[in-house]
């Protein structure tokens, strides 16, 4: 039997092998309810671990709660059918595998593989990319979100790397355009007219804890290659100008008869002394 609100009504009629038992209006179903709170709590605690979760794009939210179900689905559930197998394991069959589908940690900054068949060329081999969890397939893909195109791509080969300040700057740039702002540090969870639940998730008497977290006093440290500063780090570059040259010495005799008051041509009028003109 399995208990579900009314937008499930539909599926009652559609199978005979599982029994849907439908709730009525405004009437709650208690074990979905506290699984949609697990799932919360998790995606709250991934994101508390990210250093630009003050706004982020919208794309962020919807697969933090796909790596959120696929790892919790990925453990056999307490009281379940099995003990040994997990729910996606009994469902697909599949098996997740740590050194496959745990490459990078949701939110990394990684540089991802093109994979171009032509690699003798001088054209970029890697783009950088924010993790945003694997695919799950047996290869063990990762889905990453591209800083230059803001498209998500599918890439198998990653390369993690530490997080650069211009990096969160470009991950919070791009949010501010999606309008993606929380308020303080809490991650808000809307229906799909954009409004807040009418049920509260037991979060409310949490919500003046943030200064319990002491910062670290590595927290102030920018986090780029020591003794490299790129042409982004600069907000505003100016062009370089030349020194003045050392004036010649045709300014500096113009520069002295001016100083003087003395004219730099004789007058016609002038007398010559010592010299008798030959008409007077």
């Amino acid at each position: 039997m399995c208990l579900m609100d009314m937008e499930f009504k539909k599926l009652e009629d559609g199978t005979t092998e599982v029994m849907i038992n439908t709730t009525a209006a405004r009437e709650h179903v208690t074990d979905i309810e506290r699984y949609i709170r697990s799932i919360k709590d998790r995606c709250r605690s991934v994101l508390s671990e990210l250093p630009y979760k003050e706004c982020m794009p919208d794309v962020f939210v919807i697969f933090l709660l796909k790596f959120v179900i696929l790892w919790m689905n990925a453990f056999p559930a307490k009281n379940g059918v099995s003990d040994e197998f997990s729910p996606r394991e009994i469902v697909t069959g599949l098996r997740l595998d740590y050194k496959k589908h745990c490459q990078a940690r949701f939110g990394a900054y990684v540089e991802a593989s093109y994979d171009a068949d032509v690699t003798n060329t001088m054209n970029d081999r890697t783009a950088p990319c924010i993790v945003l969890g694997p695919t799950g397939n047996v290869q063990g893909s990762v889905n990453c979100f591209n800083l230059e195109t803001k498209k998500v791509v599918t890439r198998r080969t990653i390369k993690s790397l530490p997080m650069p300040d211009r990096v969160i700057r470009r991950v919070k740039q791009l949010g501010k355009r999606c309008k993606q702002k929380r308020v303080g540090d809490r991650l808000q969870f809307l229906n799909r007219m954009k409004e807040q639940f009418s049920w509260g998730d037991g979060t409310e008497e949490y919500d003046e804890t943030q200064g319990l977290v002491e910062p670290s006093p590595t927290d102030t440290l920018p986090a780029e290659i020591p003794g490299v500063e790129l042409e982004g780090d600069y907000e505003q570059i100016q062009a370089v100008q030349d020194s003045p040259s050392a004036p010649s010495w045709l300014m500096e005799a113009s520069a002295a008869l001016t100083n003087a008051n003395l004219r730099q041509t004789a007058s016609p009028d002038a007398e010559i002394a010592g010299v008798v003109d030959d008409e007077t």
